[in-house]
């Protein structure tokens, strides 16, 4: 079992440094990754609360948002990561190496938990200077938040990735619903005066639940029961985790081919 544990210790470092050091030849995408959160507050946040009477208000609720808005960032990027090192990149390497898609998986989602930990307590903490009464607490009360809920998305790019064929798919993906998830829910806008089409939507959206869930742990509770939310956003982990599973092994059969 420690030999076991020390092996899976060994993959996710290896994971993490083939990802920093891949980093390097994408520079712009990890710029443009890093840095979107902060525009998406700072542009659109700021400049929309100028124009309310209650601005503070409306860039609290924004705050809230941006922890599953930063987790859908971390699922485009980690789909994409895994779709590329599935032939040539990183996962191949480390399968190469004897390491288990586990490990591989669990070095992608430490890499980009870590970021999205750091950025929603430095746009927290910016927040600080715009936001009336928020407090250290409640910047901690949104990572704690962040690190429930980010590993869904991350778990769930990096197992859709695996089974992508081609870049096509993976550009078709994310293409598709990197920006309905972000805009079809409670993110960026309440959706209590929603038309009613639009409003289904917006409850067929993981991220909404997610971010009524994060306003609660804020001090919101206008929003959804609180055992309804948690019922939901545990319930969501299933997915990601079967489908790793099924991942799982289908590379491992593949593999097996491969080498007869």
């Amino acid at each position: 079992m420690a030999h076991q544990r020390t092996d899976r210790f060994r993959g996710v470092r290896a994971t993490a440094e083939y990802q920093l050091r891949g980093a390097r030849n994408w520079k712009t995408l990890y710029y443009g990754f890093l840095l979107e959160p902060y525009l998406y507050y700072l542009l659109l946040g700021v400049g929309l609360s100028s124009t309310m009477a209650d601005g503070g208000a409306y860039l609290a609720f924004l705050l809230c948002g941006m922890v599953p808005l930063i987790g859908i960032r971390a699922w485009s990027m980690s789909l994409g990561d895994a779709a590329n090192g599935r032939k040539w990149g990183t996962y191949a390497r480390l399968r190469l190496a004897g390491y288990s898609t586990a490990s591989y998986s669990s070095g992608v989602l430490f890499l980009y938990l870590a970021i999205g930990l750091f950025q929603i307590a430095t746009i927290s903490l910016l927040a600080m200077i715009f936001v009336p009464g928020l407090s250290l607490a409640k910047v901690g009360s949104l990572v704690v938040a962040a690190a429930l809920l980010m590993p869904f998305w991350i778990m769930l790019g990096i197992a859709l990735g695996l089974r992508v064929d081609s870049y096509s798919q993976r550009d078709l993906i994310r293409s598709m619903f990197a920006l309905p998830l972000v805009f079809g829910g409670s993110l960026l806008f309440p959706t209590d005066h929603l038309p009613t089409l639009l409003k289904v939507l917006a409850y067929a959206n993981p991220a909404t639940y997610q971010a009524d869930l994060v306003r609660w742990f804020y001090g919101d509770h206008a929003g959804l029961p609180l055992g309804l939310l948690v019922a939901v956003c545990v319930g969501l982990y299933a997915v990601p985790v079967v489908l790793l599973s099924l991942t799982s092994r289908h590379q491992e059969s593949w593999i097996s081919a491969e080498m007869a």
